[in-house]
């Protein structure tokens, strides 16, 4: 799946940005997350109470197949 980028900024981005944490909440998958190059300890200081779920899940070294919870600690 490709994003579209607006004003150089991910769909993901943007309802961070022009919503309020009052009115949306989001559900942080950590692991793709952490693919995607972004780093989600970033992500909760600079929306805080903005994700009060989180997705767990774990990946190999090479970030290319999931792997059960823990076993990359």
């Amino acid at each position: 799946m490709e994003f579209k980028v607006i004003e150089r900024e991910t769909p993901y981005h943007l309802f961070l940005k022009k919503t309020s944490t009052d009115n949306m909440k989001m559900e942080l998958d950590l692991c793709w997350v952490t693919k995607a190059g972004v780093d989600p300890v970033e992500l909760f200081k600079q929306h805080p109470g903005r994700f009060p779920l989180w997705r767990v899940k774990d990946i190999d070294k090479d970030m290319t197949e999931l792997q059960p919870v823990g076993t990359h600690c």
